[in-house]
């Protein structure tokens, strides 16, 4: 097997020089020794491979970008024990980030590359479809084939806060966008992402403010409606989301400070639609 992965390795070198895309082109792998008994090694790695052969993603863990990883290029980091996440920015959506939670003085293995999902229907029709994977390894297997790439950082510790996919972000940044302009789904689900730290870091703050807004919304909607949820509420979707609303508000405001609540009250009085939107 590792003669095969030799070979194909020339081959793709070849290739590199005409698509003008970088090759590792270090050291064959070697093992890694650690600088401290408590810290964990992870070895980040891309078989050589003709699929996707002209992307060169940066690759990061726990919000530090750790190295541009090259077809068939390795390097590895000594983590501090604890969560971390890979994360590999890039267009396709596909492409989810990864979490590991190590332990001192093991190693660990990522593996990022390219796989053929094309269908039949997509081959007859010419259009191929390849698309990026990211997939923790419980064995080195694969890796001693490719070669060393000199990290950007050589220790990554926890983050402070939990790290945060960058697709993941660019789906937040949408759906954020889409609620400055009023967008009441997009505010119910800014609210959620808010709330339960999803594409986001938490912030009750921010959850609390929009909120807020949506609460002012739905009463100039449904004027002389009473919030207490009693007589002439109305019912079905609308009141669903009434009721909602008084409900997230309510346990917010039991674990808030009156200084958060007073800054979210800031905030959504001080909301308008963004200039910007149509």
């Amino acid at each position: 097997m590792s003669s095969f992965f030799r070979l194909s390795g020339i081959f793709i070198l070849m290739a590199c020089s005409f698509l003008l895309a970088g090759c590792a082109t270090g050291p064959v792998f070697t093992e890694a020794k650690s600088s401290h008994p408590d810290r964990a090694i992870l070895y980040i790695f891309r078989r050589a491979s003709f699929y996707g052969i002209g992307v060169v993603p940066d690759v990061y863990v726990s919000s530090q970008k750790i190295v541009t990883l090259k077809t068939g290029g390795y390097t590895w980091v000594e983590l501090e024990p604890g969560s971390h996440q890979i994360d590999v920015p890039h267009q396709y959506p596909e492409l989810e980030c990864l979490d590991l939670i190590v332990q001192g003085g093991n190693s660990y293995y990522a593996i990022y590359g390219f796989q053929d999902r094309t269908t039949f229907m997509e081959a007859a029709f010419g259009t191929p479809r390849v698309v990026p994977f990211l997939r923790h390894m419980s064995s080195p297997w694969g890796v001693r084939d490719t070669h060393f790439q000199e990290p950007d950082v050589s220790y990554v510790p926890v983050a402070s806060k939990d790290p945060v996919c960058s697709w993941e972000r660019k789906k937040f940044e949408a759906v954020a966008e889409q609620a400055e302009c009023g967008g009441a789904k997009e505010q119910h689900a800014l609210v959620k992402a808010y709330l339960e730290g999803a594409s986001t870091h938490p912030d009750k703050v921010q959850a609390y403010k929009w909120l807020r807004i949506m609460k002012a919304k739905l009463q100039k909607e449904r004027q002389g409606f009473s919030w207490t949820g009693k007589l002439g509420a109305p019912s079905g979707k609308e009141g669903k989301k009434i009721r909602w609303v008084e409900k997230k508000m309510g346990e917010l405001g039991a674990i808030l400070t009156s200084a958060q609540v007073t800054e979210g009250e800031r905030l959504a009085r001080e909301w308008r639609p963004a200039e910007w939107c149509e």
